[in-house]
């Protein structure tokens, strides 16, 4: 075989790839049986142990001031990224009795060790009035006293007729004209107006329906100090949040979270079933990135099949044929197979921006393949050998691919210094494996040719002839001024159009808006309440959390704090004393058996008629002197507030018979006694004796907010869309001021 004499001056390259050739052809099958093993081991070992982590920590660098500030706080609070499930209804009951039936599912779950969705307020369920607010406290000792003056003042049974009697005698010009008065009087209305709207709705509901029970067995001052007993959004509670959290070993194995969120996610469907009308859906940021990955890994396998495909389809149509072709393919997977190899032995795991590397390295290396082939079936076409093609390939195409593969990976091993781990992945990831597509390039895919073509160079495939590219070649080469003018044209005009392009930061702009997690994610920061991420601080006192919190919560970028002191009052003095008086008061009213007596519905509807006639004359009268007295605009205030009510239940009386109006009356009287019973009973329990302390809270807010240590956690809640990039920017500065340790 005759071959180029080598020039006395050739570089130290000319002579390495002249000597890589010789190999190459003496070695034909050797090269290839090496090959097919790496290709074997490698994919052996990525098969088994190279998994894709959908963890955010493992793409920032752990000796990163911010990780380490985030990193403190995990261990302090033993902190993991939470699972959160959203369960929304219409009806407040039926999305609790859902979340309760989640929460009992969930709990025996194998990969969780917490579910927090509710507080167990039974170990302060004597000191719950403290929670209330002084206004309220006032309001409430003042209705015991009223509701002791009148029964021991009023002879009459404790009954509707009785309640309407005592509420009539007080419509009347000599009590109202007092200005002390109406001291009681105010308070006694707002109760009253409460109890007037109660009887309206029963007069307009049939005796026969059947109403569901409220909130258990609760008084009305208990459920509604026991509003925010679960975790909601919102004021009406009906958006429960489930807050979940992975085991340990979850979290340490080999992809993170997948398992328990499909676990969780089948417990949830389930649940579903049993309740139809309560939405469930699961979200939190290990769901958003494990959808994302999930998502981004099936979309890679998509994307590499269909540059396969096109690979194979461009080639068959520019050579005519598609063995020759098929061949670089080859080789290029078999770099990228070795390539996976390598990763799992030097990093050990790709990330959801490396898992891209094979998509692009099918686009980038292939062009090694079509440049090594291209010189190859020239040299055929000219009537050289086999192995006289692939040597002058090697020497003189392989320079160029030496060089042009050698630039292109020194740019991805270039991303390697940075501080972003993803990045640093990235780059020695795709810098290696196009290393690696470069030498299947120079070894593998030669000897492929070297034996395909064994036995003789055999016919090769007509070329595609593009005419009009030739055209346009001879054009442009003959005209170069104008050429350039165009150059710079589009180049003027494309820069212009960069200046319009902005970086956008919003990762939830990346992910598949029809996902379940992305559209739970997106409705809760609609809400205005239920960001899933915030910022944390961390306090060495429960006073010191007090003092930030209040500092925090007058910020404009801030919606809400939330730490300990949310349930530990701080000067609670004045509450003792306001709950050892009601306590004290409502031990001392002891009811009759008013309820026990039907209904008197001739005098309740006098009653009732007369408080609507009083109402409204007393509103009239009391607008002639609005502008010119306090009070006169007080009073209309208090009588336009019970008109309406008067107005529904008199409505609704005209229109029944005798014996419904009884039915529903009996029906109406039996809940109020009921309703006044059971509040006093649960106030003759509260006391007043010593403060609420930390150990009174529920465990569940213990755990979460109060350290081993005794630190104090306070969670910071944006008011602003804290995915944008400027908004993040402004909440973080507004925070580090008051807070500079905040993660």
């Amino acid at each position: 075989m005759q071959t180029q004499p080598q020039s006395a001056k050739a570089s130290w390259i000319d002579r390495a790839l002249h000597q890589w050739a010789r190999l190459i052809l003496r070695r034909r099958n050797r090269v290839l049986w090496i090959g097919l093993a790496l290709v074997v081991v490698c994919g052996g070992v990525a098969a088994s142990r190279l998994v894709i982590r959908n963890n955010t920590l493992d793409l920032i660098r752990k000796d990163s001031p911010v990780f380490q500030k985030y990193l403190a706080y995990m261990e302090e609070f033993d902190v993991r990224d939470e699972i959160v499930v959203v369960l929304k209804s219409d009806k407040l009951k039926e999305s609790r009795e859902a979340a309760n039936a989640l929460a009992a599912k969930l709990k025996n779950e194998k990969g969780l060790d917490r579910v927090y969705y509710r507080h167990d307020f039974s170990p302060m369920a004597d000191r719950l009035l403290l929670l209330a607010d002084e206004e309220q406290l006032t309001g409430i000792r003042r209705q015991m006293e009223e509701l002791a003056a009148l029964v021991k003042g009023n002879k009459q049974a404790l009954n509707l007729n009785g309640i309407l009697a005592e509420a009539s005698a007080k419509f009347n010009d000599p009590y109202l004209r007092k200005s002390s008065s109406w001291a009681e009087f105010i308070p006694f209305i707002e109760e009253f107006v409460r109890n007037l709207k109660r009887l309206a709705k029963d007069l307009e509901t049939p005796a026969g329906v059947l109403e569901k029970k409220g909130l258990g067995e609760l008084s009305e001052f208990e459920a509604d100090l026991l509003k925010n007993e679960y975790l909601s959004l919102g004021e009406d509670g009906k958006t429960i949040l489930m807050l979940l959290r992975p085991s340990k070993d979850e979290q340490k194995s080999a992809t993170p979270f997948t398992g328990v969120i499909q676990r969780v996610r089948k417990v949830a469907q389930e649940t579903q079933a049993e309740f139809p009308k309560v939405s469930i859906g699961v979200t939190g940021e290990p769901v958003l990135l494990d959808d994302e990955l999930r998502q981004s890994e099936a979309d890679m396998k998509i994307a590499t099949l269909i540059t396969i495909a096109l690979i194979t389809i461009m080639f068959f149509f520019a050579y005519g044929e598609v063995s020759r072709p098929l061949l670089a393919l080859v080789a290029l997977l078999a770099s990228i197979v070795v390539s996976l190899g390598v990763t799992t032995v030097t990093i050990g795991h790709l990330n959801i921006i490396s898992q891209a590397f094979i998509v692009m390295l099918l686009g980038l290396g292939i062009d090694f393949g079509i440049q090594f082939l291209g010189r190859y079936e020239e040299e055929v076409e000219r009537g050289k050998s086999s192995e006289e093609a692939v040597e002058i390939t090697l020497t003189t195409t392989g320079k160029a691919l030496l060089t042009g593969g050698g630039t292109t990976a020194a740019a991805f091993f270039a991303m390697c210094f940075n501080d972003f781990t993803g990045l640093t992945e990235l780059g020695w990831i795709a810098g290696t494996g196009v290393l690696l597509a470069l030498w299947a390039s120079l070894s593998i895919l030669p000897a492929l040719l070297l034996w395909r073509d064994r036995n003789g160079v055999k016919g090769s495939g007509k070329k595609l002839q593009l005419v009009q590219g030739a055209i346009w070649d001879h054009k442009l080469t003959f005209h170069p001024y104008l050429a350039l003018t165009l150059a710079a044209g589009l180049s003027l005009f494309a820069w212009k159009q960069s200046q319009k392009v902005a970086f956008d930061h919003n990762l939830l702009h990346l992910q598949n808006p029809k996902m379940e997690s992305v559209r739970l994610t997106r409705e809760l920061l609609n809400t205005g309440e239920g960001s899933l991420i915030y910022g944390v601080v961390v306090a060495d006192s429960v006073e010191e959390a007090d003092e930030l919190a209040e500092k925090l919560g007058q910020l404009s970028t801030v919606s809400k704090v939330r730490t300990l002191g949310d349930l530990v009052p701080r000067d609670q003095h004045k509450r003792m004393e306001e709950v050892s008086r009601i306590a004290r008061v409502a031990g001392e009213i002891t009811l009759g058996s008013g309820a026990e007596s039907s209904v008197d519905v001739p005098k309740a509807k006098r009653d009732l008629e007369f408080l609507l006639e009083s109402s409204q004359e007393g509103a009239k009268q009391a607008k002639q002197y609005i502008g010119l007295s306090g009070r006169a605009r007080q009073a209309v205030t208090t009588f336009e507030k019970l008109i309406p009510p008067l107005e529904r239940a008199v409505a609704a009386l005209d229109k029944l018979s005798l014996e419904e109006a009884k039915k529903r009356l009996d029906r109406h009287q039996v809940k109020l006694v009921g309703s006044i019973t059971q509040n006093l009973g649960w106030l003759k329990t509260q006391r007043g004796d010593r403060p609420l302390t930390v150990e009174d809270l529920p465990v569940q807010l213990r755990q979460r907010y109060l350290s081993n240590q005794g630190k104090v956690l306070i969670e910071v809640v944006p008011s602003v869309d804290v995915w944008e990039r400027k908004p993040n920017e402004e909440f973080v500065a507004q925070v580090q001021k008051i807070a500079p340790g905040v993660t």
